[in-house]
């Protein structure tokens, strides 16, 4: 658990994830004066490294095999929008080099997961075909309704 500590110093919120992100949201919601005399940004950054020392580690033990992340023919990348890895490798060969613009050629990644099932294999592709690395590819950012919701539920908003 994060104890914060008294020391004024500052660091921009959107590197760090979770509580330091939400310490600099809750003034617009609440009155949290007394909190924020004894936060520490650099109490937080300790916590955040802490939480996140292993997480390169796990990450390559459970790093999917080549054959899943760069699949062969007409094997379906993203279920949602029915995307093969045929046609991300056409979207790559017509000059698509980031994840948005993959997105923009196929739809992949605009269903319902909004990419998270999909991207990491759409990453891989974009890294063994365009000859750039994944992390360059970018994310996606989810889109509103991030779930499916029934249009009386958007008509009652109304």
């Amino acid at each position: 658990m994060l104890r914060p500590e008294t020391s004024a110093s500052t660091t921009a919120v959107e590197t760090l994830p979770g509580y330091p992100a939400g310490h600099a949201v809750a003034p617009n919601l609440l009155d949290y004066s007394a909190f924020r005399s004894s936060f520490s940004w650099d109490a937080a950054r300790r916590e955040l490294d802490r939480w996140s020392r292993g997480r390169k580690f796990v990450d390559a033990l459970y790093l999917p095999a080549p054959q899943f992340r760069i699949p062969a023919g007409d094997t379906i990348v993203c279920r949602c929008e029915e995307v093969t890895a045929g046609d991300v490798r056409q979207a790559v060969s017509d000059g698509a080099r980031l994840a948005t613009e993959v997105r923009a050629a196929t739809r992949c990644g605009m269903g319902l997961c909004q990419g998270r099932l999909c991207m990491p294999t759409v990453a891989g592709l974009i890294e063994r075909y365009a000859s750039t690395p994944a992390a360059s590819a970018g994310r996606l950012t989810a889109r509103p309704p991030v779930r499916p919701l029934p249009v009386t539920a958007l008509a009652d908003e109304v």
